[in-house]
């Protein structure tokens, strides 16, 4: 048990005081905006908001940042899927109001 948890202590990004240093505390803070702006950005298309599909796209780009940042490689697959779905919605957007 004692060298679980000292293998597990090694590998969190704390300093000596047992608070997050400022690179960890900042992506930290950064997932918890990046996942706040997908929730409202899914609020927006079930609502059917025609630029909904702007702030999806302008989240998936700061998922990828966050995705290289923080070294999330499993990530990027959802990453690109998402792009994706999220890429054509302009077309058929203004497809709709023509």
């Amino acid at each position: 048990m004692a060298s679980f948890m000292t293998a597990t202590r090694r590998r969190l990004p704390l300093n000596i005081e047992g608070m997050p240093d400022a690179r960890s505390a900042c992506l930290l803070h950064a997932l918890g905006c990046v996942s706040v702006l997908t929730i409202y950005m899914t609020i927006l298309a079930g609502n059917k908001t025609r630029w909904a599909w702007l702030i999806g796209l302008a989240n998936q780009a700061l998922w990828l940042v966050w995705i290289f940042a923080s070294q999330s490689w499993g990530l990027l697959p959802m990453n690109v899927a998402a792009l994706d779905r999220l890429w054509p919605q302009p077309l058929q957007v203004d497809a709709r109001l023509t």
